[in-house]
């Protein structure tokens, strides 16, 4: 029986995230986890060495946490279900600045949960992904016009230049794809045919509006042989040219 009411649903989604880096669906839905759900944390704060650095242990599954004591002699303390964000505010009064997932000794089995966070990069993915969701559901942003709404839109990114993936509509002409929530964006992503190359291609979603993509600063966007955009294209199949609008019907 377990000891702890912890959720699986953090462990699952750190398993997606480790096995996916930098993978925008996942990495948003770890973020949000983090949030959501709570890790095993020890109640008296300790550390354990990693590299001349601290890092504090937590668990997202008892089973971990079974491990890891099974490998301790003369130790002893108490578990307690904390959020991540909790556990590093009460890092920065200590000198601990690693968060170690799931740790895991060099004879024990790379189960696919165990991650080293650094708690200054932790914050950072954090706040990004966060400042994302906060924006995106909004209510000045539900409410805003198309032009200034954001969007969250797939593309190839590099230093100097953004190429953007299109969909061939039935007159054979191409539209930018553009989502203004998560579930339309999961319906293209969970589509092999159009996500496959953008994961194996390394994509990234971007977070802008349409006057943001059309007018971009320092960077080239280049949108190949797109006639305009759809927005949440793949909600409503039968009625998919309402999604549609081409370059000159956008106008800021």
């Amino acid at each position: 029986m377990a000891t702890y009411n912890i959720n699986s649903e953090l462990d699952e989604r750190l398993r997606l995230s480790l096995a996916n880096p930098g993978a925008f669906m996942e990495d948003l839905s770890l973020a949000y986890a983090f949030h959501q759900f709570p890790v095993l944390a020890p109640k008296k704060v300790f550390y354990v060495p990693m590299a001349e650095r601290k890092a504090i242990p937590v668990f997202t599954t008892e089973n971990d946490l079974n491990i890891f004591l099974s490998e301790l002699t003369d130790f002893e303390t108490e578990w307690e279900l904390h959020s991540i964000i909790e556990v590093i505010e009460l890092l920065k009064e200590t000198d601990i600045d690693i968060i170690a997932v799931n740790p895991k000794l060099p004879q024990d089995e790379d189960t696919g949960n165990t991650a080293y966070f650094g708690t200054t990069e932790l914050t950072k993915f954090l706040t990004h992904y966060t400042d994302i969701l906060n924006t995106l559901f909004s209510p000045e942003n539900q409410s805003a016009s198309k032009m200034e709404k954001y969007y969250l839109i797939p593309a190839f990114v590099s230093e100097s230049e953004r190429i953007f993936p299109n969909l061939v509509a039935q007159d054979e002409q191409e539209y930018l794809p553009l989502f203004d929530n998560l579930d339309s964006l999961s319906k293209w992503y969970d589509e092999p045919y159009f996500s496959q190359p953008f994961k194996e291609n390394n994509g990234q979603v971007l977070f802008l509006t349409i006057h943001e993509l059309l007018h971009p600063e320092d960077v080239t966007n280049r949108f190949e042989n797109a006639s305009g955009i759809t927005i949440n294209p793949l909600d409503d199949l039968e009625h998919y040219q309402d999604t549609m609008s081409t370059w000159g019907e956008l106008s800021d």
